[in-house]
């Protein structure tokens, strides 16, 4: 093991703060988002076709 090497590969972790930050701009959809869109989306369908 080149401990160089291996110190030249660190990357210090994020802090909490920044952590939150990372994780929220990914915005990913939950799945649960994603098929609560689809139901909506088909029941306003539905009610659009009744008129």
């Amino acid at each position: 093991m080149n401990f160089e090497d291996e110190l030249s590969k660190f990357r210090p972790s994020l802090d909490i703060d920044e952590t939150e930050e990372a994780i929220y701009a990914q915005k990913k959809e939950d799945v649960v988002d994603v098929i609560q869109q689809i139901i909506d989306e088909l029941k306003v369908s539905q009610i659009r076709k009744r008129k």
